[in-house]
């Protein structure tokens, strides 16, 4: 039976945590309270928390960032569906490196990125239709615009890089 009053609904207990971004590179316990991080320490006590996982041995990282994907379904054969892939592993943000162009992206947004658990950033391609399968369609001067390519990177400047 759990007790009320923990402060933390997750104690990971003894891990090697490495988070560069706080100069942490030790082994150190991590409080999770409604799905944030509550505080790291050396020694939280386990009653604190209303469940406990023991991670020793086991490396404790931020959410790591996967810098190529390909995630636009309508786009190459060889896309992933973003969650599936990414974030059992420990991935919590993702760049696609351009599958959707200027033409195709509002649908890539639409269709896949509102719809993700996982944090998808992209990359835009100046080709209008984005990346084929068929690589003749993705040398299409015709289909390169620079200008539409900049407003669109400006429409969405949080999730295009």
């Amino acid at each position: 039976m759990l007790a009320f009053g923990q402060p933390y609904d997750l104690l990971l207990k003894g891990g090697h945590v490495i988070d560069p971004a706080n100069n942490i590179d030790a082994i150190r316990d991590v409080a999770i309270a409604r799905g944030k991080i509550a505080r790291v320490a050396a020694d939280i006590p386990a009653g604190q928390a209303r469940r406990t996982v023991d991670v020793q041995r086991l490396y404790v990282t931020p959410g790591l960032i996967d810098l190529h994907t390909h995630v636009y379904l309508k786009g190459r054969s060889s896309t992933v569906v973003a969650d599936d892939a990414v974030l059992p592993h420990g991935t919590t943000t993702i760049v696609d490196a351009g599958v959707a162009g200027w033409k195709t992206f509002d649908d890539f947004k639409s269709t896949v990125i509102d719809h993700a658990q996982v944090r998808i950033l992209a990359f835009l391609n100046i080709v209008g239709s984005g990346m084929h399968d068929d690589q003749s369609k993705e040398n299409l001067v015709a289909d390169m615009d620079p200008r539409a390519t900049a407003a669109k990177i400006a429409q969405y400047p949080n999730i295009l890089l």
